[in-house]
């Protein structure tokens, strides 16, 4: 997102072998990198208007709210980063991820230092749920799928997606929590 050009839509149509859930819109936004002159929160607002106008059935961030202070940059603070989100609606949740950028950038420097980064607390107050080291069973048609994001993953922000059948822990370590999923099936 963080061109000056309007947000471009790329649609895929992606045939899962095992997924007998039915249709399912996914919305994947990244990147947003809130910073004046190139993303104003006020471009942000239209973004996330677009989004929505989509009607997805889930949406999902991956990461990258806040960028690095340069010269002539002004970054947004954490919480301004992620404000605009707040507004985001989907049936099925809206989810997000911390990028690489929401650790090493964090106006704090508390990450550096083992702390919670500043984008986490800012979540919060949004209505965005936010995966780390952990994943929910998400309702669907007769089932549902399993969501999820493991931090041991070398790219920060990867999310795992598995459908169809019991939930199969195919997480990167033990340690991850399904969370909601406490009481699923696991094989």
């Amino acid at each position: 997102m963080e061109a000056t050009k309007d947000l471009l839509v790329i649609c895929h149509r992606v045939a899962l072998p095992r997924w007998n859930l039915g249709p399912l819109k996914i919305v994947l936004i990244s990147d947003s990198h809130a910073c004046w002159p190139f993303v104003s929160l006020a471009r942000l607002r239209r973004i996330v208007g677009q989004v929505n106008a989509l009607a997805p059935d889930l949406i999902l961030h991956g990461g990258d709210f806040i960028v690095p202070r340069r010269p002539f940059w002004r970054a947004a603070s954490p919480e301004e980063a992620v404000a605009p989100f707040a507004e985001l609606s989907a049936p099925l949740g809206v989810f997000a991820v911390l990028g690489n950028h929401d650790y090493t950038d964090d106006p704090t420097r508390g990450a550096k230092r083992g702390k919670t980064p500043t984008v986490v607390h800012a979540l919060a107050d949004t209505g965005v749920t936010l995966l780390r080291n952990t994943g929910r069973i998400i309702p669907f048609g007769d089932a549902g799928f399993f969501l999820g994001r493991c931090r041991a993953l070398p790219i920060a922000g990867r999310a795992i997606f598995t459908a169809g059948g019991p939930l199969r822990r195919r997480s990167c370590h033990r340690g991850l929590s399904t969370g909601a999923a406490a009481g699923a099936k696991r094989s």
